[in-house]
């Protein structure tokens, strides 16, 4: 990525980026898919039963049964990654093909947090359904002032999650007693190496110091708008490391790919 980058390029890349994010996503859940069966802990025979399901009309029941049966669901899933694949491969291609993979990629999403209310949605696919909205808006009017308020908008909405993520870190008051972060790495359900555990259960002091750290990362965020350039690329630098890190301590990949996703359009507004 250039040091100075264009609009048409910052799309480009936040383009890339969601298609990685929604291939890994589509295939990791059509890999599973033994769990969308009729027995499978995300079957929509389990999950039509929910009163938010079965309270709705008849009509409305019959619509979803097709959609989120087992072989409507997996073809959309498919579909989702398609989309995904050539967002990847072609973030420039045919303006009415980028529209429709955007188009899908938006539709099938919403519908998966529709579908996973139940069970709660899934924060990096809100997260995605954001970008995704973004994109198809400036893919469907893909005019200079859209394309500007997109990335403003991709930009403005990465810095109030980073915000909204510490202040709510903050007002916990394990985190603010520095404990939050080591709670999350003694779980080992969240964090399955058992070496880094061990490691700061050792090194308590240096737990503390990076859950304070996290915290006044995510709250200071904001100033890689305005703080100019060479500095911003150190926020952006320990960005990436912050969710690189998560991702291979607690394995949430697809939470770094989302995320990394917004970094084009910081990047084309704090040049």
């Amino acid at each position: 990525m250039h040091s100075t980058l264009t609009a048409i390029q910052a799309i480009e890349w936040i383009t890339r980026f969601l298609g990685v994010y929604l291939l890994i996503d589509s295939a990791e859940k059509l890999y599973n898919f033994r769990e969308f069966r009729d027995h499978g802990f995300f079957s929509w025979r389990l999950l039509r039963t929910n009163r938010f399901f079965s309270s709705r009309s008849g009509f409305t029941r019959r619509v979803l049964d097709q959609v989120f049966d087992f072989r409507g669901w997996m073809f959309l899933l498919l579909l989702r990654g398609l989309s995904g694949v050539w967002l990847l491969w072609m973030p420039q291609s045919d303006h009415f093909i980028m529209t429709g993979c955007l188009l899908a990629a938006f539709i099938v999403g919403s519908l998966m947090n529709f579908r996973q209310i139940p069970l709660g949605p899934e924060t990096e696919n809100r997260f995605a359904l954001v970008l995704t909205g973004a994109l198809l808006l400036r893919s469907i009017a893909p005019t200079e002032p859209v394309t500007l308020a997109c990335l403003w908008f991709i930009a403005l909405h990465a810095c109030v999650s980073y915000v909204t993520a510490g202040v709510t870190k903050w007002i916990d008051g394990d985190w603010r007693k520095g404990d939050g972060l080591l709670y999350v790495i003694h779980s080992p359900a969240l964090v399955p190496l058992g070496r880094i555990a061990a490691f700061f259960i050792r090194h308590q002091w240096l737990g503390k110091l990076l859950a304070w750290a996290t915290i006044a990362f995510e709250c200071i965020f904001p100033l890689v708008l305005v703080i100019g350039p060479p500095f911003f690329w150190v926020f952006l630098g320990v960005g990436i490391l912050f969710h690189l890190t998560i991702a291979v301590v607690l394995r949430l990949g697809k939470f770094f790919w989302v995320w990394i996703a917004t970094y084009p359009a910081i990047i084309f507004i704090a040049q």
